[in-house]
């Protein structure tokens, strides 16, 4: 909840109307791209296809329904949960500093610079790394503050995504990327 104290629930998740999502995109490792949802129109309810190690865009547009913009910009949070036992497998955001050192600039990062009326937050994950499963997709919008979440809105659990892979199992839900090394003692 943010500074109008007013939430409110939606078929989505909730709403405070301080800001709103107008669409959610999806952009595959070859570039076809999935609108999740859209104002006006049904929400995309079949399996967003992505691959095992391909990349990986989601792209959020908002607006401010505040009569005043806020002193911070807008920034987004998601996560993928696997439909079989609902475990949170993945989670990426833009308003936690991510280093010691990024808190030290935190309101100069780029992607926290612009403040309007209308925007697009877009996270790319160059090398999509979970295991091959079934998730859903939550994804909120929220004011750009290093401290706990205090979304405007937020869709829940809302859209399926499908993960494939052409290679072996993967035996974790999530594999990292990992640099090795080797050298004598």
């Amino acid at each position: 909840m943010t500074g109008s104290g007013k939430v409110d629930q939606n078929q989505f998740g909730f709403s405070t109307h301080e800001y709103r999502i107008c669409s959610i995109r999806a952009v595959d490792g070859k570039g076809l791209t999935t609108t999740l949802f859209s104002i006006g129109a049904p929400p995309h309810r079949e399996p967003t296809l992505l691959r095992f190690g391909d990349s990986f865009r989601l792209q959020v547009d908002y607006e401010c329904l505040m009569a005043e913009l806020p002193d911070v910009s807008c920034g987004v949070a998601a996560a993928l949960t696997r439909t079989g036992d609902m475990q949170h497998i993945t989670y990426f955001n833009t308003n936690y500093p991510h280093s010691d050192e990024e808190m030290q600039s935190y309101y100069k990062q780029e992607f926290r610079q612009y403040i309007g009326r209308r925007g697009t937050v877009e996270a790319y994950i160059p090398k999509l790394q979970l295991k091959p499963d079934q998730y859903l997709l939550t994804v909120g919008i929220l004011p750009n503050r290093p401290t706990i979440h205090e979304f405007y809105e937020l869709h829940y659990l809302e859209y399926p995504v499908a993960v494939l892979s052409d290679g072996p199992d993967i035996p974790a839900a999530f594999y990292p990327n990992v640099k090795f090394r080797c050298e004598p003692l």
